[in-house]
């Protein structure tokens, strides 16, 4: 590729005989790529003799950003049916940021009937502002609301692990900064959701702090601030913000720990003393990868400073809570680790039905889209593949949507409305019998040449040929194609 972009192909080189074809596999990383936009390359092959020109492949590939399945989830009853059978869609919409407006849609795609009335909705956490609803003319469902904002709190809860020294596991110190007593380090590696977002680094301060992402471009200072603060830095975890000091002593270590199962990004002080004060504290930050689980731990905590928070805030500094602040809330206690709690944000349930109507092989593919102030784009798709069917008549319509299975009713042809095709359908009065008065009625339209729901086979005319059906039904009640069980 020239243009950077990540394009490769497999196999990357092959011989090829007179005549003979070669399939490759082109696979284009898109992480430096316009998200939502085409992006363009090509990929040269040069035949390695030189004996023939090189011949150019252009390329086009539409980036777009992945779907967040935390957010949005869309599910299908069945992923298989016959043309004609019905299925129920669930779409799972879950605030996984701040308070916010919300809007989800979803456009039936060819090959989708959507069952009137059938749009339901449950919210929970949230109020609706726009119903669930159907709309025929752009052939798409959707639901607008407000949904609650997810929650942190701080409060006693067992990290999996406890405090573990990284010393003791062979970790190296991360050194000290290029100020030992109030600088940090640029981290990254992380994997962890909080309030909503998604940070793979963070800023880690001496002070007994780690921001993260990187916005402050700075390190925690020595003064600690009641959280949260609109004092920068902001996003803050801060498991014992004081003024520690690694110029007079002590280490600080950062390594991923497994348990076999699961994996945490940890960040120890250990026998860290403050700025002139030899008391020395050891206390870790866990982060699980993968998820929004955060704990503070602690080991060594002989004496609690006059100026120390234990606490978090979010990036706008309007979310946060101290456990401990300057002599107010609980003081941490080596052997009690603390959570950094969440509380989930408002959810939707919505669901509908529809009516597969594609033909025999066909992929449905349906997509949902959620958008709101801070999400936006996320999707969800479902495909259905329309199998075989069964048509026990032969008459080319599949059962499931067949108003005659056991009689061809090619047309469905059904004149008076009842569910049944008038191939199948003698009981003229739909009284639930075939009896006499239908034979009545039958001859009431004996001879027409406009047809009618007398027109048993469907040819344009009432006649002899209609009337011989009347006899397999005459005293029976008609069964789903007519037919009395």
């Amino acid at each position: 590729g020239t243009s950077g972009r990540g394009i490769s192909m497999s196999p990357s080189s092959f011989t090829l005989a007179a005549g003979a074809e070669q399939t490759v596999t082109i696979t284009a990383l898109t992480a430096g790529a316009a998200n939502q936009a085409w992006n363009f390359d090509e990929l040269v092959l040069t035949e390695s003799t030189d004996t023939n020109p090189e011949v150019s492949l252009p390329l086009a590939v539409f980036a777009n950003s992945s779907t967040n399945t935390a957010l949005i989830n869309k599910s299908v009853s069945e992923s298989s049916v016959d043309s004609g059978d019905t299925v129920t869609y669930t779409i799972a919409l879950d605030n996984i940021s701040d308070t916010q407006s919300m809007t989800v849609t979803d456009a039936l795609p060819a090959g989708i009937a959507y069952v009137n009335g059938s749009a339901t909705e449950s919210v929970s956490g949230g109020t609706t502002t726009s119903a669930f609803a159907f709309n025929g003319g752009s052939n798409t469902l959707s639901w607008t609301g407000n949904l609650d904002g997810v929650t942190l709190s701080i409060g006693p809860s067992p990290a999996p692990l406890g405090y573990v020294s990284l010393a003791g596991e062979g970790v190296a110190p991360a050194g000290c900064p290029s100020n030992c007593d109030d600088g940090g380090f640029l981290v990254s590696g992380l994997d962890i959701s909080y309030l909503g977002q998604q940070y793979t680094d963070g800023i880690w301060s001496v002070n007994g702090v780690l921001e993260l992402g990187t916005v402050s471009g700075s390190a925690a200072s020595a003064t600690n601030q009641n959280l949260p603060s609109p004092s920068a830095p902001n996003n803050l975890l801060a498991p014992f913000w004081t003024d520690m000091n690694l110029e007079d002593g002590g280490n600080w270590y950062q390594a991923v720990i497994t348990d076999g199962a699961d994996s945490y990004d940890v960040f120890s002080w250990e026998n860290v003393p403050r700025f002139n004060d030899p008391t020395i504290y050891s206390f870790q930050i866990w982060l699980q990868k993968g998820t929004s689980n955060i704990w503070f731990v602690y080991d060594q905590i002989p004496a609690i400073p006059a100026g120390l928070t234990v606490g978090f805030e979010d990036a706008t500094a309007t979310n946060g809570a101290n456990y401990y602040f300057n002599g107010s809330g609980t003081a941490p206690v080596a052997g009690t680790d603390i959570g950094v709690l969440t509380g989930a944000g408002g959810s939707v349930s919505l669901s509908f039905d529809a009516i597969l109507t594609g033909a025999v092989d066909d992929v449905i593919t349906n997509t949902a889209e959620v958008a709101g102030s801070t999400v936006g784009g996320s999707a969800i798709a479902t495909s259905i593949i329309v199998s075989a069917g069964v048509d026990t008549d032969g008459d080319g319509v599949f059962d499931a949507a067949d108003n005659c299975t056991l009689v061809s009713n090619a047309s469905q042809l059904d004149t008076n409305g009842d569910g049944f095709g008038n191939a199948c359908d003698p009981d003229l009065d739909n009284n639930g019998v075939v009896n006499f008065i239908d034979v009545s009625l039958f001859s009431n339209q004996f001879g027409s040449a406009a047809g009618g729901d007398a027109d048993f086979n469907g040819d344009g005319n009432v006649n002899f040929l209609d009337f011989t059906i009347i006899p397999d039904y005459i005293f029976g009640p008609p069964g789903p194609s007519g037919i009395a069980p």
